[in-house]
């Protein structure tokens, strides 16, 4: 580990290294570049290689930006978090030319009387190692790596604690309603219903009695005691709209009312009804072009597009293929009882394939995949027509043989990318935009497989 390396050095009472060893807190010391200088403190201890990690790249951020950040790091054992506060040195022309980092125990700061805000400046690249220290199990349900996805869970955790209609945009497949469910679950809702109603899976004449319930005797075959809508059965939940573009216009009319008033009537009915619901809608369309088409009202368009969030498409966040690759292979390895591996080039081609299906379809590919291979480990011969003929087109298909692990394979395969984008790009910055990871993330992966090219 990096700060222990730098405390392992050997030094006399009264050095500045003594002396930093000395302290409670944790103090590290980074040049312009974003290398260590000087550590030392208890508290250092508690922080694993994440930790690590997440300090080196606030630092950088530092380095970039010239402010003074404060976030949380996590301790080693997860179960504690502390606050870093990361201060520029500026030298000549304002360049900033050393980082001082100090790290605090919340609690020993609170006895002191001088406890620290909670609420931590929040950036616009937070992740949701920073943003969600509260909500690592419901975290966990998400498989990424990649900056896009992490900055959208980031999002979404700011917007779970106020109650704002909000709108989630992106292709079928990318899990909307996943990240709907977990909007509601870290929500001061979360003990109340979430309701899901699928726009397009329900015949028009019905949809209205689905969602706004209706009287006793409002139609021919309602039930003599009337029904509840979704709204009604909701409280104080969660209504989740998916495929809200396929809502037809004579609702879409309703549904904004609801939206502005927070009142609706049963089919039949002649007695308001108030509801409390949060709205999430969702959809896999442009509204504004629906909205240009006339198929969709403007007005509630602007009334559902209070918080948008844009979830982006497999393609364009492929640093998360290989740990939903690896995360759906152990799913499906324990459902059906096999022990099935994935060849380097089956992985080469999972991640060179464009998935329109995205996540969803890469999940049914790998069931597919684990039920109807021929042999333990996973060829190429073994994937489906479609994938083949779309990878053949780059010249990503080769031929392998030799058994591995998924584990020594996605190492493989991940340092021979990192390697090729680290040749492609003059900086660092720029290679950990192509590879969708942050620069201290590149850094550590860089050490860890021995390329020590400098940029």
């Amino acid at each position: 580990m990096i700060g222990e390396e730098k405390n392992n050095k050997r030094t006399n009472p009264g050095t500045l290294d003594a002396l930093l060893e000395a302290s409670y807190d944790g103090i590290v010391i980074f040049d312009a570049r974003g290398e260590i200088l000087r550590s030392g403190g208890a508290l250092l201890k508690k922080v694993d290689q994440q930790g690590w990690a997440d300090i080196q790249k606030i630092c950088l951020d530092v380095i970039h930006s010239g402010r003074r950040i404060s976030r949380w790091v996590q301790s080693a054992d997860a179960v504690q978090s502390f606050l870093l506060t990361a201060s520029p040195v500026f030298g000549e022309k304002r360049r900033v030319t050393r980082v001082v980092c100090n790290l605090r125990d919340p609690e020993e700061l609170k006895y002191l009387g001088r406890e620290a805000d909670c609420e931590a400046p929040r950036e616009s690249n937070s992740s949701p190692l920073t943003e969600g220290l509260g909500y690592k199990e419901e975290l966990e349900k998400f498989t990424t790596r990649s900056v896009a996805m992490q900055s959208v869970l980031a999002t979404a955790i700011r917007v779970a604690q106020v109650d704002s209609t909000i709108l989630i945009m992106g292709e079928s497949g990318v899990g909307k309603g996943m990240l709907a469910r977990f909007i509601q679950e870290i929500s001061r809702r979360k003990d109340y219903p979430f309701v899901k109603i699928s726009c397009g899976a329900i015949p028009e004449h019905l949809l209205e009695s689905e969602l706004f319930g209706y009287e006793a005797g409002a139609f021919t075959g309602a039930r003599k005691q009337g029904k509840p809508g979704l709204f009604e059965v909701a409280g104080n939940g969660t209504v989740f709209l998916d495929e809200v573009a396929e809502l037809p216009l004579s609702l879409q009319v309703k549904l904004l009312n609801v939206l502005q008033d927070k009142t609706f009537m049963r089919l039949g009915g002649v007695k308001e009804i108030t509801t409390n619901a949060r709205v999430i809608a969702a959809t896999n369309k442009d509204l504004k072009q629906q909205v240009k088409k006339g198929a969709f009202r403007a007005d509630l368009f602007y009334r559902l597009h209070v918080i948008p969030i844009v979830i982006p498409p497999l393609r364009e966040r492929r640093g998360d293929i290989l740990p939903l690759v690896s995360r759906f292979l152990e799913v499906f390895n324990k459902s059906y009882g096999f022990k099935r591996t994935v060849s380097p080039d089956v992985l080469d081609c999972l991640v060179r394939y464009d998935w329109p299906g995205n996540v969803r379809e890469l999940q049914n590919v790998i069931e597919y995949l684990v039920v109807i291979a021929r042999d333990d480990v996973i060829e190429v011969h073994d994937l489906p027509e479609n994938i083949l003929e779309s990878v053949q087109k780059t010249g990503a298909v080769k031929s392998t043989s030799g058994r591995v692990t998924l584990k020594d394979a996605l190492e493989e395969y991940e340092r021979n990318l990192i390697a090729s984008v680290l040749v492609e790009h003059e900086t660092l910055k720029d290679a950990a935009d192509s590879l969708g990871i942050d620069i201290s993330t590149l850094t550590r992966k860089k050490q860890k497989y021995g390329l020590i090219k400098k940029l």
